[in-house]
């Protein structure tokens, strides 16, 4: 009994996540559309993935799109700003941010910020996976936060529902 309830659940969000990924399908559609343009294309077209046009090719390509976006790009990672409500708790905001950016020393902040800059610019947003990794072990501690960009095309939102709080993401 509990095997085949466990069956019909896995059943249930597998066709949850089916219907998800056909509605997004013409957004994922358009996100490999603008790679390829940020990529650079030898197609003479306004829509790379266009039929008619898709023949032809052009000898010498400047990848304009890859250039404007490079020059948006800014790289810096902004720093934690924690401010107290009273007083006397100053140094606990004080400690928070601290902690906060030893923890952006200790991740490779710059690169995932640098990933995601391009991906914001070129194919309209991105995420950030947080984790807990629990086979991260010191002397002392048992796991650490691990934090990783995504991919647009690794976000299916789920479909029906604008606020983001009450979206489930599919990975």
């Amino acid at each position: 009994m509990a095997e085949e309830k466990k069956n019909g659940l896995l059943l249930y969000w597998q066709d949850k996540f089916r219907l998800a990924k056909d509605r997004y399908g013409t957004v994922l559609n358009t996100i490999s559309a603008y790679e390829s343009l940020y990529e650079g294309t030898h197609c003479i077209s306004k829509n790379p993935n266009a039929k008619g046009n898709a023949k032809k090719k052009a000898d010498i390509v400047r990848n304009i799109i890859y250039e404007l976006i490079e020059a948006q790009v800014d790289s810096t990672v902004p720093q934690p700003k924690v401010t107290a409500l009273r007083e006397e708790n100053v140094w606990k905001a004080q400690k928070c941010e601290d902690k906060i950016r030893c923890e952006m020393d200790r991740l490779p902040f710059e690169e995932d910020n640098d990933m995601a800059e391009r991906f914001v610019y070129a194919l309209g947003g991105c995420g950030y996976h947080v984790e807990w990794d629990n086979t991260k072990r010191t002397r002392s501690t048992v796991g650490e936060v691990c934090v990783s960009v995504l991919h647009p095309k690794q976000i299916i939102p789920q479909p029906g529902v604008t606020d983001v709080q009450k979206t489930t993401f599919f990975l």
